[in-house]
């Protein structure tokens, strides 16, 4: 398992034992010592803590305190305890399984009510007792077997608590005057010490590490200590021991996806077929010891019933689907989010100044509402922002630069680029994006510049909150509407189309030129993106106050908006407002009427039917509205024996405008 796939996978893990099952989780070292100050005291149910901690240690593995805490009496079964458990395996009676990785087992139980100490080897030798006052690896968050769920533990059987109850008998059952309270005396600490160093070197543990780690095992649990000279020979003596190589493909990869009978492999979000799954992973141990296959154990044990994407979600959602109109509860049912998180980055906020210095210089007078906005997208990605970002300039001033540490702030997966034709095609998969740039927004055309605008309202703004993604060789399923769109073109006078009263879009335009900057300032910038400036970006992005941005309120109109807002405005947009002046702001309109009170060239194009797809939005922008006619199907009006559109003015009630309308259809 890679390292960054093993960190994705125990921080899902963490979170998922915590939020799911109300386990507390703290983060442990390579070599198991916990990273935090009190151990597993530091335990804790609390996400944010979570969080903070796996970004802190990406490398942590999940430690699970043991006893009253979290609930849980775990049998620890080290390789040299194998035959006790195959002497055993058919009364241990565990509902939950794990295997370690060095080839040994944990047994889980519920906790009884009674008081059970932690204990080395009381049950046989390399069979330790891990209850009050300790704690044990969660090893199914670093790719190891599962059999089981946790819904499914047991209280242990009495015969084993009969064994755990009995007075310590020293470490192998030797004399009773042994030291007690789970340490180690004299014939089991040379032993108790030589097998940690072996399970950290095969880990990938050095030689140093594993001596540091040595020295505090002999001190907190050996009784007496060893000699310093006797805890280096031990760890000097695992130097040829060869670190286990990374763990395979294993069956908690995946999950069964009910309605098309394939399997999500979770790392990478995509379907299998059954005999690809079977092919990788090998037969699975039943609860009745018989062995299945992989995809026949996922379809029993790992069912989900729909596929979602949902930032802020467990990665399996349980009792609940998604359904176009949001959440809906339902017991029993699981739904697989097929949203990944960022992978944390280490960085610092106090050093992303040459990041701000870059956006103020492009933006200067745009800088503060383009940082927070991207701010929120990067803190709060389960949440709408109701307005798109349009970042506009000539080509070469650093528009994609700017956004290049954004795009690992909130993952490189969540960040979604296409170009406006692919946006208006029929696959949608770019939904599925925390931030959605549609990159070099230009000369459309008249009609393709009115749909596009069309088009882009159900993306930058909700309701709806739920949106259906179309991919190819995909099944449609839900996602959550989320995307931050950000429009990047290099022209103002033939770009996208905005009317005055638009509502949806912050336009931000520098008046550099490429000229303005040397291939030095563009070397030192990257250089620095590489050097960890991207974490830096991301760091101060993730703690931007933002108690004074609203993102449901309309943006500010900038000279840049107004600019874009007057390039849109045709010669006939002027003609149109003298006809509609000349008609006396009469309460409702057809283009018949217009055409009647106009010159001679604004008639003719009035009457082209090359214009008639432009005509509504003129209108609409000079006050008018389209007026549906509830009674014929075709929603027109018949006037003057002619079937026609009705235009009436946007300010005047409903009723009225429809009265209007029909008052026309009358001859009035």
């Amino acid at each position: 398992m890679s390292a960054a796939r093993e960190h994705i996978s125990a921080m899902q893990s963490a979170l998922r034992l915590a939020e799911e099952y109300g386990i507390p989780v703290f983060p442990c070292r390579p070599d198991k010592r916990p990273y935090t100050e009190h151990g597993f005291h530091d335990a804790t149910r609390s996400t944010d803590q979570i969080a903070e901690w796996w970004t802190r240690w990406p490398d942590a593995l999940v430690g699970v305190p043991t006893g009253r805490t979290s609930g849980l009496l775990v049998i620890d079964i080290d390789p040299a305890g194998a035959e006790w458990y195959r002497a055993h395996s058919d009364r241990v009676a565990a509902g939950r399984v794990h295997r370690t990785r060095r080839a040994g087992w944990h047994l889980l139980y519920r906790m009884p009510p009674e008081e059970i100490r932690c204990s080395a080897s009381r049950l046989s030798r390399g069979v330790d007792v891990r209850a009050e006052g300790g704690y044990v690896i969660w090893w199914p968050a670093h790719g190891c077997e599962t059999v089981g769920e946790l819904e499914e533990l047991t209280d242990p059987p009495e015969w084993l608590l009969a064994l755990v109850r009995e007075p310590m008998r020293g470490t192998h059952g030797g004399n009773a005057d042994a030291p007690g309270d789970g340490m180690i005396g004299a014939g089991g600490r040379n032993e108790y010490l030589s097998r940690e160093a072996y399970r950290m070197r095969r880990q990938g543990a050095t030689v140093d590490q594993i001596l540091e780690a040595l020295r505090a095992l002999n001190r907190a649990r050996c009784a007496p200590p060893l000699d310093d000279d006797e805890v280096r020979r031990i760890a000097a003596g695992k130097a040829r021991i060869a670190p286990e190589p990374p763990a395979a493909i294993t069956v908690d990869d995946f999950v069964a996806y009910m309605p098309t009978h394939q399997y999500i492999f979770a790392p990478s979000r995509e379907l299998w077929p059954s005999a690809s799954v079977n092919a990788r992973v090998p037969p699975v141990n039943g609860a009745d010891g018989k062995s299945v296959p992989a995809a026949e154990w996922l379809d029993k044990h790992r069912p989900v019933d729909q596929m979602i994407w949902a930032p802020g979600e467990p990665l399996i959602i349980k009792d609940r689907l998604l359904d176009n109109g949001g959440w809906v509860h339902r017991e029993g049912v699981a739904s697989f989010n097929l949203y990944r998180p960022p992978a944390p980055m280490a960085g610092d906020p106090e050093k992303a100044d040459p990041w701000l210095d870059h956006v103020c210089t492009v933006f200067p007078d745009d800088a503060g509402h383009i940082i927070k906005w991207l701010a929120h997208r990067v803190q709060r990605p389960a949440e709408k922002i109701n307005h798109a970002l349009v970042l506009g300039g000539t080509q070469g001033v650093g528009k994609d630069t700017l956004l290049e540490p954004v795009k690992y702030a909130v993952g490189p997966w969540n960040f979604a680029e296409v170009s406006p034709t692919h946006l208006l095609g029929r696959f949608n998969g770019f939904v599925k994006s925390v931030i959605l740039r549609v990159s070099e927004a230009r000369d459309l055309g008249e009609v393709d510049r009115y749909s596009f605008y069309d088009h882009m309202k159900v993306y930058t703004a909700a309701p709806p909150d739920v949106l259906r993604c179309d991919e190819k060789h995909i099944r449609e399923h839900a996602v959550m509407n989320v995307c931050g769109v950000i429009i990047t073109t290099n022209h103002k006078s033939d770009g996208i189309y905005l009317p005055a009263d638009d509502r949806r879009h912050y336009v931000a335009w520098s008046t550099l030129t490429k000229d303005d900057f040397t291939p030095e300032y563009w070397r030192k910038l990257y250089d620095w993106y590489a050097r960890g400036g991207y974490g830096h970006v991301a760091a101060y992005l993730q703690t931007l106050d933002l108690s004074t941005f609203d993102p449901k309120a309309p943006p500010p109109k900038t000279p840049a908006f107004w600019d874009i807002v007057d390039s849109n405005r045709a010669p006939e947009d002027a003609e149109l407002a003298d006809v509609l002046d000349a008609l006396g702001g009469r309460p409702a309109v057809t283009v018949a009427m217009l055409a009647n009170y106009a010159t001679e060239s604004f008639r003719e194009w009035l009457m082209d039917r090359r214009n008639r797809r432009q005509i509504p939005h003129r209108l609409e922008a000079a006050g008018y509205i389209p007026i549906r006619n509830s009674s014929a199907a075709d929603g027109l009006w018949k006037i003057d024996g002619k079937r026609q559109a009705v235009y009436a003015r946007r300010d005047l009630p409903p009723r009225d405008q429809i009265a209007a309308a029909a008052a026309l259809a009358r001859g009035q």
